[in-house]
């Protein structure tokens, strides 16, 4: 069986991209990175990813990245946001995972691993 699982990371550390595929790729996901500045145009160019990984405490995100990790604009896309401990008071979104900064590269994997899996 071929695992289809894409991965975008959004903004963060070039490290994180790396570290991820070299961890993920060999089971068979694609592990693709992205700026909150392209993201709009790269998500609807390719194939919708399966996973999205973002950092919301990087300088680098902008506000409409921050206000993007706590609505629905990833529509059903599971989420793991590194940066919080909790999930905002108003978000009901639960194919959700929060990663406080600094965080483990095991603990994103797993995050990322479980969301990936079909119920």
């Amino acid at each position: 069986m071929i695992n289809r699982t894409k991965v975008m990371v959004v903004d963060g550390l070039t490290e994180t991209e790396e570290v991820l595929k070299a961890v993920l790729e060999p089971r068979g996901m694609q592990v693709t990175r992205v700026s909150s500045d392209d993201r709009h145009e790269r998500f609807h160019s390719t194939e919708e990813p399966t996973v999205v990984v973002l950092h919301e405490s990087d300088r680098s995100v902008s506000q409409d990245t921050r206000v993007a990790s706590r609505s629905l604009t990833w529509g059903e896309i599971p989420c793991v946001v590194i940066g919080r401990t909790h999930p905002p008071l108003h978000a009901s979104h639960r194919a959700r995972r929060y990663l406080p900064q600094p965080f483990q590269y095991a603990e994103l994997v797993t995050a990322i691993e479980s969301l990936a899996q079909p119920d």
